[in-house]
C-alpha cells in the first residue's frame, strides 16, 4: 500500500517552527513528505491544503539552505584539497629530484618511503572529495524531487479547485431549475393554468 501523507499531523505544524527544530525533527518531517506517494487530498479542506503547501515551502526553504551550506564546505574543502594536492606534488617533485641527485642509500629509500605516504594521502585526499561530490549529488536530487513533488501538489490543488466550482455551478443551477420548477407548481399558477 503506497505511504499516505499523515494530514493531521502536518496540518499541527506551524511552519516557521520548522525553523528552529532540531535537525533530527526536520528530517522526520521530510521524511514524510519524501515517502509520501498517495496525497489523499480529494476530501481535504483547501485551508488544510494550503496548510501543508506551506510546511513544504519552508522544509524546501531548510533543504536548501543546507544544501547551500554544503556546496560551500565542499567548494572550500575542494579549494583546501587543491591547495594540498599541490603542496604534496610540489614535495614528491622536490623528493624525486633530491632522490636523483643522491643516488641510493638510506637517505633514498627514507624518501622513496615518504613519497609512497605523500602520494597514499593525496589518494586519500581525493577519494574524500569524490565521495563529498556524491554526497552532494544526493542531496541536490533531493532537493529537485521535493520540487517535483510540490509542482505536482500543485497541480492537484488547482485540480480540486476547479471541480469544487465545477460542483458549485451545477448546484446553483440545479436549486435555479428546481426553485422555478416549484414555482411553476404553486397554486397561484396552476389557477391561472386552469382559466386559460
Amino acid at each position: 500500500m503506497p505511504a499516505a501523507l499523515d494530514w493531521d499531523k502536518v496540518t499541527r505544524i506551524e511552519p516557521e517552527s520548522l525553523l528552529e527544530c532540531e535537525n533530527d525533527q526536520v528530517d522526520e518531517v521530510f521524511g514524510m513528505f519524501v515517502s509520501t506517494e498517495d496525497w489523499e487530498v480529494k476530501d481535504k479542506a483547501p485551508e488544510n491544503i494550503v496548510q501543508v503547501l506551506r510546511v513544504f515551502q519552508t522544509l524546501l526553504k531548510i533543504k536548501d539552505q543546507e544544501a547551500t551550506i554544503a556546496a560551500n564546505f565542499v567548494e572550500d574543502i575542494g579549494v583546501k584539497h587543491a591547495k594540498t594536492e599541490k603542496e604534496l606534488l610540489a614535495k614528491v617533485s622536490r623528493l624525486e629530484r633530491e632522490h636523483k641527485h643522491s643516488g641510493t642509500g638510506p637517505d633514498s629509500r627514507f624518501l622513496r618511503d615518504e613519497i609512497r605516504q605523500l602520494e597514499t594521502q593525496l589518494e586519500q585526499r581525493e577519494k574524500e572529495l569524490t565521495q563529498l561530490k556524491k554526497d552532494m549529488g544526493k542531496e541536490k536530487n533531493t532537493t529537485e524531487e521535493l520540487l517535483v513533488r510540490a509542482e505536482e501538489a500543485e497541480d492537484v490543488v488547482k485540480k480540486l479547485k476547479r471541480e469544487v466550482c465545477d460542483c458549485w455551478h451545477y448546484m446553483i443551477q440545479t436549486l435555479t431549475y428546481s426553485s422555478s420548477f416549484t414555482s411553476s407548481l404553486s397554486p397561484s399558477s396552476l389557477k391561472k393554468r386552469k382559466k386559460k
